[in-house]
């Protein structure tokens, strides 16, 4: 009885994970920069309007920069401007979800790059503030 109930739960818990739509990218992302973190809200509809950085140890990522705007929906993809902070340029890409995993693909003339992002939870974004925060007080000077 106790293998019955497992494998049940392993299928509702599976059926869970895969029902995620692919347009459904509203969420705390972990960039492909380890340590960044964006928050994509979503609108009353349910639809997509901004991603900004929520949190980052990264100096050159401050937060509330937008990277992600003008979200379109195409099929089942968004197309979105992205904003690379390194070269300070927007791109125009497209993003889905693939279970926890946002899949975002640029292209630039004949130049095509896939990036990936990753979901977190709260606690996640919250104990990597704790750990970034502990990291910079241990190398102030005494």
């Amino acid at each position: 009885m106790r293998y019955i109930a497992l494998i049940l739960m392993s299928l509702f818990s599976f059926l869970s994970f895969a029902s995620r739509d692919a347009l459904d990218v509203a969420g705390v992302w972990e960039t492909q920069h380890k340590g960044t973190y964006v928050s994509i809200t979503t609108n009353a509809l349910g639809h997509p309007v901004t991603g900004k950085i929520l949190f980052s140890d990264k100096e050159r990522a401050p937060i509330g920069t937008q990277v992600l705007s003008n979200f379109q929906k195409d099929g089942r993809k968004w197309s979105v401007t992205l904003y690379s902070i390194e070269r300070d340029k927007d791109y125009e890409g497209q993003i889905y979800r693939k279970g926890d995993i946002l899949n975002i693909d640029v292209s630039v003339f004949f130049i095509s790059k896939h990036i990936e992002w990753t979901e977190k939870s709260k606690a996640d974004v919250e104990q990597a503030r704790f750990e970034a925060s502990n990291n910079r007080s241990s190398k102030l000077p005494e």
